[in-house]
């Protein structure tokens, strides 16, 4: 008789409650190709156990979504371009699922949903009259003549909800209902760095959200902090290993399809690409 199924791999066990940034240190670094300034943001959009990432980062000028592949030894590598048309003052990008993100725009504090095409494209077009969904936060900077705007978001699909940052002045944590009608809460005003520009929430073990944590990196400081999804900090703050001159702008937690280490990316202007991980 033919030999039965192999059962498919077991879930990988969920991942534990990040509560220190301490022992975190850069263990990659790299200036991304073809960008000249304006790196953004950017978001991992997927993980193999061997360590190799594919991941997507957003330019504000030129406005553009910029794909590449991260193998576990080496550089990053170009995969694809897609123009962005009709977007405004693009600063924030995260992963909802598959080949579907969220951009957040600065100036009009829109969240607006896009799909990426295909890889085997090699890039195309995307126009903001194609989104599949925008959301309106309120706190854009034509909207609340402060200075600073929607700088990141990031997305919890066990909420189904955004998490974003107005920029600066003051520098806020805010939470999103993703389906109408959209609720929002503040969670916290941030005073303990200047401002606050990319955010990424990482899913962590127990009930509801209790176990999950927020990663949010100052570019002021040149720091990530560390939260509860309330807002309260959790430790002292990671200091970043970047040049004086850079902007640190972004950051993304790897998926634990990466393997059991806690580590995340960062993204800087003009156009730096770091890795940082956690004790093994």
């Amino acid at each position: 008789p033919p030999p039965p199924p192999s059962p498919p791999p077991p879930p990988p066990p969920p991942r534990p409650v990040l509560n220190t940034l301490s022992g975190f240190r850069r263990v990659g670094n790299w200036i991304l190709a073809g960008i000249t300034d304006n790196l953004s943001d950017g978001a991992v959009l997927e993980a193999t156990p061997d360590g190799s990432l594919r991941f997507v980062v957003v330019v504000n000028k030129p406005t553009e979504l910029r794909e590449y592949t991260l193998p576990a030894t080496g550089g990053p590598s170009l995969a694809a371009v897609y123009p962005l048309t009709n977007f405004v003052d693009t600063e924030g990008v995260a992963l909802l699922r598959g080949r579907a993100v969220v951009l957040a725009e600065e100036r009009s504090g829109a969240l607006v949903e896009v799909t990426l095409p295909a890889v085997s494209s090699g890039g195309g077009v995307i126009d903001r009259a194609g989104a599949s969904k925008v959301h309106q936060t309120g706190y854009g900077s034509d909207l609340t003549q402060t200075a600073g705007g929607v700088e990141g978001v990031t997305y919890s699909p066990g909420e189904d909800a955004f998490y974003f940052l107005k920029e600066k002045e003051p520098a806020l944590v805010l939470r999103m209902d993703r389906q109408p009608p959209n609720a929002k809460r503040l969670l916290a005003t941030v005073t303990s760095v200047g401002d606050v520009a990319g955010i990424s929430h990482v899913p962590g073990a127990g009930p509801g959200t209790d176990g999950d944590r927020l990663l949010v990196i100052s570019d002021n400081t040149k720091q990530v902090l560390l939260m509860r999804p309330d807002g309260t900090l959790v430790g002292p703050p990671l200091a970043l290993s970047v040049p004086t001159k850079s902007k640190p702008e972004g950051i993304s937690i790897l998926p634990l399809e990466a393997g059991p280490r806690d580590c995340f990316l960062t993204f800087s202007e003009p156009a730096i690409l770091q890795k940082y991980c956690g004790p093994e």
